[in-house]
């Protein structure tokens, strides 16, 4: 089976957006963040809101500063995950229209074989062994082949 197609910018994001939400290297590195940058914030905050307390004797730390501080750490541990995906997509985007990937853009065609799948660009022609191939993922109008697990 032959199949021929354009690969778009937008297509590279995708693929960018589906590596951050299924790779492991990402999750492991997104999950590690929250938590330490979630903890890291909680300590700053409540040490800041202990030393002015020791600075001024008559203040005591009141209920409301703590919840504003527990509000802040949850808020900062859900979303933080959602922002570094935006801000790595938009960083992948800035750098795809200043730099067009050379090979990867473009008319492809791949040729479906009984040993693996063969790719031909105008630039080069690959062929992936079906055991090469880690994992295959069906999203909306995507399939992205996986080669390793990053």
């Amino acid at each position: 089976m032959i199949a021929k197609f354009n690969i778009t910018t937008e297509d590279v994001l995708e693929l960018y957006k589906n590596m951050l939400l299924t790779a492991r290297f990402f999750k492991r590195i997104i999950s590690f963040g929250r938590w330490f940058f979630a903890i890291s914030l909680f300590i700053v905050m409540i040490l800041w809101t202990f030393q002015h307390t020791l600075i001024n004797y008559e203040r005591l730390i009141s209920i409301y500063e703590i919840l504003i501080i527990i509000a802040i750490t949850v808020f900062i541990y859900y979303f933080l995950p959602h922002f570094v995906r935006w801000f790595t997509l938009l960083t992948y985007k800035i750098l795809l229209k200043k730099n067009k990937p050379f090979g990867i853009l473009g008319e492809q065609t791949i040729t479906i074989t009984e040993n693996g799948l063969e790719r031909v660009t105008e630039t080069r022609k690959d062929f992936f062994e079906w055991s090469k191939i880690n994992k295959l993922i069906g999203v909306e109008h995507y399939f992205f082949l996986y080669l390793s697990d990053i």
